[in-house]
């Protein structure tokens, strides 16, 4: 059985219910590269992470009342490419409706990031006779489903189309806690159980050490060749 911490997404938060349509506008940052939105969103659509689009009424009728959060592009660091981001803390200082992230207690979701230092200072203290593997997470947050009772609140607009986000994304408060943990999850247990195993994790890239005591190890878990 594969554990998944797929369902947490949004469940330690309280969402209440909206009896209205909550549809706000994108921000003008989309203007900025808005083919490659385009080509994301089909993209999502593909892989099965996206549901529509959908018109408002016509999603409306299907699922009840929905919340969009707006869609804006920041750029990668180094790179001239985009990053598409869900904004779920819009809207802010609303007089009647508050943002999906005001509803999540980031405390819960805990995430800390290795750095250059911490693992230059771990690779020093382990003794001779250990091994090392990295690993590197494609998708990073996409991996992980929401609970479909909550994707009202995930969804997205564009170019008169709604669509539903099935998905963990970034602009979600909680997105890198209950992502990390169960890919650590999956990375971890499959490792040998040898008296020392460390872990470091860079943005969904982890570097894996390990003390290995029995030579016949290295056929038994390929991914260290």
């Amino acid at each position: 059985m594969f554990w998944t911490a797929s369902n947490l997404v949004l469940t330690w938060a309280f969402i209440p219910l909206y009896y209205h349509l909550s549809y706000f506008e994108n921000h003008s940052s989309c203007r900025l590269d808005p083919s490659f939105i385009s080509s994301y969103i089909s993209s999502e659509v593909a892989a099965g992470r996206y549901f529509g689009p959908y018109s408002p009424p016509l999603l409306e009728s299907l699922i009840g009342p929905f919340m969009t959060s707006p869609l804006g592009l920041v750029p990668k660091p180094h790179s001239s490419k985009f990053r598409m981001i869900q904004d779920l803390s819009f809207p802010r200082n609303h007089p009647s409706i508050s943002s999906i992230n005001s509803f999540i207690n980031s405390d819960s979701f805990p995430t800390a990031w290795g750095t250059f230092s911490a693992t230059r200072e771990l690779i020093l203290s382990l003794p001779p006779g250990c091994v090392a593997a990295t690993f590197d997470i494609s998708a990073a947050y996409r991996i992980t489903p929401v609970r479909p009772s909550q994707q009202n609140f995930t969804c997205i607009s564009w170019k008169g189309g709604v669509y539903v986000d099935r998905a963990a994304c970034f602009g979600l408060s909680s997105s890198a806690g209950v992502t990390i943990f169960p890919s650590l999850y999956g990375l971890y247990f499959p490792l040998p159980r040898d008296p020392i195993t460390c872990t470091a994790a860079f943005i969904f890239s982890f570097l894996f050490c390990t003390l290995v005591t029995h030579s016949d190890l290295f056929s038994s878990f390929p991914f260290y060749a």
